[in-house]
């Protein structure tokens, strides 16, 4: 997951880096940031260092970016090598974090956990051009967290108007490096939940989930036939 910080807080402390904004930040929880809606998501660590993902696109947006800008990768995987190849080839290696695959919540290990680090975020991208759902910027949303994407479903099948602070980006490291310049020139902004992640959060899926089941077991035994359909 690609994020950006700006200079409004810091140089991120390297034993506890943020997320990944290309703002500068310190990174360290903030204790009055949202908790996504509805509560817990689901257990799970972070994995963006695979093949399509495009976080290279950050790496390079990040070159063009000032000094007090720095980019925070929280996850693993195989392109992590090819990624840290490219971060000292463009002379960035300063200002980017590799956190390592972490976890959604706290169970033990060393380091923040996922909910911290979304924290320390100052916005979120993820270059990413082609997503199943687009997870990871959901949850940014929940946080009030602004959100540059490539391509993420969730948002794009929610009204526009519920999907405030986030935007979509088409191109390339200029591109993305334009759109985090304006979204730090805009200054920091509440860090409200967005509307599209009530749309996805637990309770309301749990409650829709629900809602199907006494549907069905509402309906009278003698208008289904033995293999469950409906007889009318």
């Amino acid at each position: 997951m690609g994020r950006a910080r700006s200079p409004h807080r810091g140089r991120p402390e390297r034993h506890r880096p943020g997320p990944l904004p290309l703002r500068p930040g310190a990174a360290r929880a903030h204790p009055a940031a949202p908790r996504p809606a509805g509560g817990r998501v689901r257990r799970r660590r972070r994995r963006p260092a695979r093949p399509g993902k495009r976080f290279d696109v950050l790496v390079h947006a990040l070159a063009r970016l000032p000094d007090d800008h720095w980019l925070l990768l929280v996850g693993g995987g195989p392109e992590e090598h090819l990624l840290r190849r490219t971060v000292s080839e463009v002379g960035v290696t300063g200002r980017v974090l590799f956190t390592g695959e972490r976890p959604y919540g706290l169970d033990g290990s060393p380091g923040p956990d996922l909910p911290s680090l979304m924290s320390a975020m100052d916005l979120l991208a993820s270059p990413s051009a082609e997503e199943a759902f687009g997870l990871a910027a959901v949850e940014a949303l929940a946080s009030g967290l602004p959100v540059l994407y490539a391509s993420c479903p969730a948002i794009e099948d929610a009204a526009p108007s519920a999907a405030a602070g986030a935007r979509r980006v088409r191109g390339g490291p200029e591109a993305y490096a334009r759109a985090i310049a304006e979204v730090r020139a805009a200054g920091l902004r509440p860090r409200t939940a967005s509307e599209v992640a009530q749309r996805y959060s637990i309770t309301r899926s749990t409650a829709r989930l629900m809602d199907v089941y006494a549907a069905a077991v509402s309906r009278s035994p003698s208008s289904l036939s033995p293999l469950g359909a409906s007889t009318s």
